[in-house]
């Protein structure tokens, strides 16, 4: 970072750009203010157009410390994540139409001390899209099989999870991405996770709740009825660039199993007190003992 040209540099003005490409990424109508003073620069209002969507921002840099400061105040709306990705890291690991908006301060002169002190929050949602790398279906049927011994089914799907809506918040604190609420709906799947990243060191601890709620009949396995409203739970660990997916299946199957001896067991119960006491005492005898 040119620390010492930005400390000297004294100026107002306001910029058009028609179309321009910049770190790989493109964008059109970009218009901004510009103003530096004593070491203090802020571009605002600035705003563009890209990936079929819209960008506008407040951005601020202060140098007139030993450590410079970068503030962040960033919001796109409608745009087309797949291409963005595709352009910005060279892999389209999502697609989707987003609208993202961050609010982010850090210090540092390189690009790794930013990412080390960055502080703030953030909020997304996107529809109609997948994420790449997993296909939590198949993950799940691959699981399945192992548990129960069997080989594992043919699968010809993408590997990837497809997503009517996925929506969250995080909280970012010297550059760990920390989020409780994620949601994520498919006409198959709903999914919520809680964990975090490190954006310094590039790492994953991330717990996935799934829940089936439709049929995989037709997505290249066999159903998992059994499973049909059971929270599963897949743990992503590893790497930005190799992440892991583990399900924990047998701890699911054993919730199943519990809740089928629980309906029976009450069943039961419910005849038994039924004979002996009647109808109207048996409910509210059984009100007490299965809450």
């Amino acid at each position: 970072m040119p620390v010492e040209t930005l400390r000297g540099l004294n100026l107002a003005g306001s910029v058009k750009i028609g179309s321009l490409k910049a770190f790989n990424l493109r964008s059109t109508d970009i218009e901004f203010t510009l103003k530096s003073r004593d070491g203090l620069l802020r571009v605002h209002p600035a705003v563009a157009r890209l990936y079929q969507g819209q960008y506008s921002g407040d951005i601020s840099m202060d140098v007139r410390g030993t450590t410079p400061r970068l503030s962040m105040n960033e919001h796109v709306k409608t745009i087309q994540a797949g291409p963005l990705l595709k352009d910005l890291t060279g892999d389209d690991k999502m697609s989707g139409t987003g609208t993202v908006d961050v609010q982010l301060a850090g210090s540092g002169t390189t690009p790794e001390q930013l990412r080390r002190t960055l502080n703030g929050n953030a909020a997304f949602s996107f529809t109609n899209g997948s994420v790449k790398g997993v296909n939590i279906a198949s993950l799940l049927r691959n699981a399945q099989a192992k548990l129960q011994g069997q080989s594992l089914p043919a699968d010809n799907q993408p590997n990837q999870t497809d997503f009517a809506e996925l929506q969250g918040t995080a909280t970012v604190t010297d550059g760990v991405v920390r989020n409780n609420d994620l949601s994520a709906k498919s006409p198959l799947l709903r999914i919520s996770g809680e964990g975090q990243v490190s954006l310094p060191a590039e790492t994953i601890d991330y717990l996935l709740t799934t829940k089936i709620v439709g049929s995989l009949k037709g997505q290249g396995g066999k159903t998992l009825d059994e499973l049909k409203g059971v929270a599963i739970p897949v743990r992503i660990g590893g790497t930005f660039s190799k992440p892991t997916y583990t399900p924990d299946l047998a701890a699911a199957l054993g919730d199943v199993a519990t809740e089928k001896a629980k309906e029976k067991i009450e069943k039961k119960t419910q005849k038994l007190l039924k004979d002996r006491l009647g109808d109207e005492s048996t409910k509210q005898l059984l009100k007490g003992l299965f809450k």
